[in-house]
């Protein structure tokens, strides 16, 4: 094998994982899609556990994280 042909068959295989990484994203959302999804699902349960607990601040009260 010549080293045009390495070259070649190189750039082929780049070219389907490059090809399989976009499908798979497509299919999944981007990197950045599912990290934001996975935030505001951490978001959400901790709201939810915080309500559970009753300790929630609601605004209406005194801050208690303020010492004045």
């Amino acid at each position: 094998m010549g080293l045009r042909n390495w070259l070649a068959n190189r750039r082929k295989r780049e070219d389907d994982d490059a090809i399989k990484r976009a499908e798979d994203e497509t299919r999944g959302g981007s990197y950045e899609e599912r990290e934001a999804i996975a935030g505001d699902m951490e978001g959400l349960a901790a709201d939810n556990r915080a309500e559970g607990r009753g300790t929630m601040w609601t605004g209406s009260d005194v801050d208690p994280r303020s010492r004045f």
